[in-house]
């Protein structure tokens, strides 16, 4: 049996693609969990945890919660981006943190960083 972080996903489905870590902070992870029962439907994991390297390679944050383990880059299959942010916003560490739609990349961004941010690129 593979390893799990909660009920509805598989450690590697956070693996950072440059070295295969996903450290992912537990109290996200059962947030994410919270967000897949709330859908009552399947997320892909586009993005989870990213090492400093693979971060500064993609031209992310310098300090992106990603590499934390407190975020990930997400579609929850069959919703609209607007479903899906609206639906990130019922669950308390993702509407006090934060939420990014990127229209033209069909996904949002979720992150338990503990203060309210958000953005559309």
């Amino acid at each position: 049996m593979k390893p799990r972080f909660g009920e509805h996903f598989l450690c590697e489905e956070f693996a950072c693609p440059c070295c295969g870590v996903a450290l992912m902070d537990r109290d996200f992870m059962i947030a994410l969990n919270r967000l897949r029962a709330l859908a009552g439907r399947p997320i892909w994991v586009n993005s989870g945890f990213r090492c400093f390297n693979h971060n500064y390679a993609i031209g992310g944050a310098p300090g992106s919660q990603h590499m934390a383990g407190r975020a990930a880059d997400i579609i929850i299959v069959g919703l609209t981006l607007n479903e899906m942010v609206e639906l990130a916003e019922q669950v308390d560490a993702f509407r006090d943190g934060g939420i990014g739609v990127y229209p033209k990349k069909g996904f949002i961004h979720v992150d338990s960083r503990g203060r309210r941010a958000r953005w559309k690129e």
